[in-house]
């Protein structure tokens, strides 16, 4: 299956979005970002962990864009939070089933944006599900870090109107299409190899 990539063109209400956000992650920028090593992946995810915490703001006002950082609208009305850590849940077993080489690590997901798009977004113009993790990767067995913490964009297009309506008929509803997103951000950011480490200065 191709990889789904985010396209630089979204429309007006995507560019809002975007631009709406900037402050967002300003209350985890003490959080320690770990240098990522150069040295080849060979991952075998022996335990995987996610984490939305109750500090994120979640927003039910069906707007066009509401300001918060939780919005989501594929399930039914009820605890958000658990909704999103069971979507993260699911996108981390299907990593698993193809993140399966030699070495052992435990993975964890910190959640610091969910933002998807509202009833009246969705019927009209879409948007962007805009979604953003720190992932660390774990020895397992050791709180020593290999990987991260490290900022990860899973942002995709947020499809509208009739182009909303086909692809549910088709059985892609908003809940498959981030998971399927989150399930090969994850498969990327765990096997493609790393960038080598910053020069000193």
């Amino acid at each position: 299956m191709a990889r789904i990539r985010v396209t630089a063109a979204v429309t007006a209400l995507g560019l809002a979005a975007l631009a709406g956000c900037a402050g967002v992650d300003e209350g985890l920028r003490d959080l320690p970002v770990g240098e990522v090593r150069s040295e080849a992946r060979d991952y075998r995810i022996e335990a995987f962990d996610v984490l939305v915490p109750r500090t994120l703001e979640v927003s039910e006002a069906n707007l066009f864009y509401p300001i918060a950082d939780i919005v989501w609208r594929g399930d039914p009305f009820g605890d958000r939070y658990e909704q999103v850590e069971a979507i993260f849940d699911a996108a981390g077993d299907g990593t698993r089933a193809e993140v399966d080489g030699a070495r052992p690590v435990r993975v964890t997901v910190q959640v610091t944006r969910f933002h998807s798009v509202t009833e009246r977004a969705r019927v009209t113009v879409g948007g962007v599900h805009s979604m953003r993790f720190f992932l660390t990767v774990y020895e397992q067995g050791s709180d020593a870090p290999i990987e991260g913490p490290r900022l990860v964009i899973a942002d995709l297009p947020a499809l509208g109107g009739e182009a909303a309506l086909a692809a549910e008929r088709e059985g892609q509803t908003m809940k498959v299409r981030v998971t399927e997103q989150l399930r090969l951000t994850l498969i990327d950011e765990l096997t493609e190899p790393a960038p080598p480490p910053r020069p000193a200065g």
